[in-house]
């Protein structure tokens, strides 16, 4: 990577990065996007909506919270600089095993790459 800054692996701006590109992935930004996991999800649950029915079962497949953990990590070798996640339990199962980020690869590779060469960082202290 050109002009990597060392630093910054030490710094609130690369976890403000990873929580950005936590939030391409789920969804957060890409609200209008037909390929997105929230537009998906609002489809399925329109195209199976009852108005004449009273109580909805969620689609939730696991009962361990940590069963459809979706984690993005940042590593340096083999060595884990930082990770986060969200769960993906409130998604219906249909939607969460076909989830497809190749569209928003480039954008958190540039997420990314912006961040690790970024001159000026704020450090954590």
């Amino acid at each position: 990577m050109r002009n990597f800054n060392p630093e910054s692996l030490k710094s609130y701006d690369l976890r403000d990065c990873v929580y950005r590109c936590v939030e391409l992935i789920s969804g957060s930004y890409m609200v209008n996007h037909p390929e997105s996991i929230r537009t998906k999800t609002e489809e399925y649950l329109w195209t199976y909506y009852n108005p004449y029915l009273d109580e909805y079962p969620l689609p939730d497949g696991s009962k361990d919270p940590n069963d459809d953990m979706f984690v993005f990590q940042i590593k340096m070798g083999e060595k884990l600089i930082i990770e986060s996640g969200f769960r993906g339990n409130h998604i219906p199962p249909r939607i969460r095993y076909n989830i497809d980020i190749r569209g928003v690869i480039k954008d958190i590779l540039r997420e990314i790459r912006n961040t690790l060469s970024s001159p000026a960082v704020t450090m954590v202290k």
